[in-house]
Formats: C-alpha cells, sequence, structure tokens
C-alpha cells in the first residue's frame, strides 16, 4: 500500500496529508571506529570516531545533542559521550555511553535500563573507577559533590554528571539511561485510548478509515499511530496527555503486541 495512502487514511486533519518515512524500516546504523584518550584530565585532545552505513545522505552528526561537521569528533576532554547522526529523511541513530578516557583515570557507567513506561523509573547508573587518584566524588545534575556513587529511580533519557578525583581532576559524564521492556498491554493501555479518544464519528470508527479497535488494524498502522500521536496531529483536536503519548509509544516500540 503507496504511503501517501497510508498516511491520508489515518489523518482525521482538514490540512495536507503529512508525508513520513517509517524510520523503523531504515537501513541507517551507525558504529565507533575509533576512540582516543586524552593526554591528561584537563586537555582536550581526546577523539571519537564513527562509521554510517545506510539510510540517505546527507547526514547530520551530533555530540552530546550538538551538531558537529562529521564523524569524527575531535578535541574532546575525557568523560563519557553520546554520538549520533540523523539522515535525510528524519532517521537518527545513537551509540550511547562511550567513555573517554584520559592518562591514569579511567572509568565505566554500569547502566540498568528504565522498565517502566510512565512515572518513576527503576533505571539506575553506577560510575566506576578503574584507576585514578582517591578520594572520588561525584555530582548529579544539580545536586552537591557526594561519596555516592550510584544514582537510582531514573526513567530513560541523558543525565548529566561530574567525577572528581583527589587531586580535583573533573570530567563530565553524559550518561544515557536505556528504554527496556515496560510490557505495555494493548489490552489494558492503548485500546481504551483508541476507544475514547480516536473511535469517534468520522474517525477510525470503521466507516471512513480504519477501526484502529481492532487490533489487527492497529498492528497494521502502530509506526504512524506512534508519529501523529508524538506531533499531536491525532487525535485531529491533540486531546492526549504526554503520559498517554508515552503508552502509544512504549507499545509499538514493543512491536505492538497483542497482549
Amino acid at each position: 500500500m503507496p504511503l501517501f495512502f497510508v498516511l491520508s487514511i489515518l489523518s482525521c486533519e482538514n490540512d495536507e496529508d503529512k508525508k513520513k518515512v517509517n524510520c523503523e524500516e531504515s537501513s541507517l546504523s551507525i558504529e565507533v571506529n575509533r576512540i582516543t584518550s586524552s593526554s591528561n584530565c584537563s586537555n582536550a585532545d581526546g577523539s571519537i570516531e564513527i562509521t554510517v552505513h545506510g539510510g540517505e545522505e546527507p547526514y547530520i552528526f551530533f555530540l552530546n545533542n550538538e551538531v558537529k561537521s562529521g564523524p569524527l569528533f575531535e578535541d574532546l576532554t575525557s568523560g563519557i559521550f553520546t554520538v549520533g547522526v540523523k539522515d535525510k529523511n528524519g532517521c537518527e541513530k545513537a551509540i550511547e555511553n562511550i567513555p573517554v578516557m584520559a592518562e591514569g583515570f579511567s572509568f565505566s557507567a554500569i547502566v540498568q535500563e528504565n522498565t517502566t513506561c510512565v512515572g518513576t523509573g527503576n533505571g539506575s547508573v553506577s560510575i566506576m573507577v578503574e584507576e585514578g587518584i582517591p578520594p572520588y566524588e561525584y555530582k548529579f545534575g544539580n545536586q552537591d559533590f557526594a561519596e555516592s556513587n550510584t544514582f537510582q529511580s531514573l526513567t530513560h533519557g541523558n543525565y548529566n554528571m561530574l567525577l572528581k578525583d583527589g587531586n580535583g581532576c573533573t570530567v563530565s559524564l553524559s550518561v544515557t539511561i536505556p528504554k527496556g521492556v515496560t510490557g505495555t498491554s494493548w489490552q489494558n493501555d492503548v485500546q481504551p485510548l483508541i476507544k475514547t479518544y480516536c473511535a469517534l464519528t468520522g474517525c477510525h470508527n470503521g466507516l471512513s478509515r480504519p477501526d484502529l479497535r481492532v487490533y489487527e488494524k492497529a498492528k497494521q498502522y502502530a509506526s504512524q499511530i506512534k508519529a501523529f500521536t508524538q506531533d499531536r496531529s491525532m487525535p485531529f483536536d491533540g486531546s492526549l496527555t504526554q503520559n498517554q503519548i508515552d503508552i502509544i509509544s512504549c507499545w509499538v516500540d514493543e512491536g505492538a503486541l497483542n497482549n
């Protein structure tokens, strides 16, 4: 079925149809080729080099969400970084929690993924120092430096941390908590939202557009449902809360199961 037709029958807007690319089917991928440590804690001479495969050029490159000119990220101090790329179609790939060491100061992040869809998270991160000069202190976000190296109850997302050794050497850590399987249910979580907000007169009740109350139809259009709810063009009145949008996203990301 042509993509423009899929988008047309899903959207209940009166505006022009929005053409979207299904990035779940994109061939875009990236890999790390080389990591160069910085010569010491304060010198910005470390680097990360990546290679991009597939997708559609031109590419846009990112280091911790900051746009960069190419796949070689230079002039880095020691720390933990996320690198990523976006292609012409808007599809994105990223590699998270990449450590760039300093001479005589090595560390890593032990990350526990978050498996809750909304509300308080259950992800965590522990910063481990393999080589350095103790004692070590850790700073999470806007908190003060403290001795505890473990941070809990974290949702999926990126967090800024600082690590300081006994010589006052301080490195910045951009740590990402991955999204784990939440077990979001079609029957209990997603279908009730569709029945309440989407399957209204003239919109996804089976008369003029696909009846998204039916699992097989919702499964068929799952990626489009996620995209349209996230940009708030579905439902047409934008009535879903952010928590409800996140629930739909979790269900789609976990395979749109009939659970």
